[in-house]
């Protein structure tokens, strides 16, 4: 609860239907907006067809956004290694959308060992760079 309003979320997950292995998951506010709730929570993940994740992405109100990590996360799901990480942070919503601040820092890596490969800064938030140095793989999601 926030301000003694209550935030009530849905949950929707979409199965392959042949083998009834989830597809993806969103969770949405009641007004569908895409929304991570308190507990951490992406919003949503996509799967592969072994049910194992391969993108895993944080909104808040529909916007990508999350200031305790990336935003959005793409996993190689074969071994569980984050392969590209998105970041924004959202400080002001409709400032940074009048201003057409929506574009990410990525950093992408190898898909075995997770080492940083390559990194582009987007936006008025190109300064991730501080963040970022030295960054080691993180351990992979399973």
């Amino acid at each position: 609860m926030k301000n003694g309003i209550k935030e009530i979320y849905t949950i929707e997950v979409d199965y392959y239907p042949e083998t009834d292995i989830p597809k993806e998951m969103n969770i949405r506010l009641l007004t569908g907006e895409f929304h991570s709730p308190p507990d951490g929570r992406p919003s949503s993940v996509e799967f592969d067809d072994q049910g194992r994740p391969t993108e895993m992405a944080w909104h808040h109100r529909n916007l990508l956004h999350r200031f305790s990590g990336p935003a959005m996360v793409r996993i190689n799901p074969e071994n569980g290694v984050h392969i590209a990480e998105f970041f924004r942070i959202v400080v002001d919503e409709e400032e940074d959308v009048a201003r057409g601040q929506n574009e990410l820092s990525t950093i992408f890596r190898d898909e075995i060992t997770g080492e940083v490969k390559q990194k582009m800064y987007g936006g008025r938030y190109s300064n991730i760079k501080g963040h970022t140095e030295g960054l080691k793989a993180p351990k992979p999601i399973r």
